[in-house]
């Protein structure tokens, strides 16, 4: 997953059975691009709702839409995750 602000790639990270490992130079699956870090920074600490987020346009995804969904029901508290197919 990479994450990026606007044109600005921030981050990107790998989630494996060992942790996470950030690094910025992986290819990624899907990648988050908010339009300000202050909307990315309440998305990823589940301040705000991904969801709600998303439909008011201030966020998309580009790559792999299944993994998407899963990733930001990472970040809804309460959510059940199912991996995609």
């Amino acid at each position: 997953m990479a994450i990026a602000s606007g044109n600005t790639r921030l981050t990107a990270l790998a989630v494996t059975d060992r942790g996470v490992t950030f690094d910025s130079t992986l290819k990624a699956d899907v990648t988050f691009v908010f339009d300000s870090a202050e909307t990315a920074l309440a998305v990823l600490t589940g301040k705000e709702d991904p969801i709600a987020a998303f439909l008011d346009g201030r966020f998309r995804s580009d790559g792999y839409l299944p993994l998407a969904f899963v990733l930001l029901g990472l970040f809804r508290p309460g959510a059940e995750i199912t991996p995609p197919p």
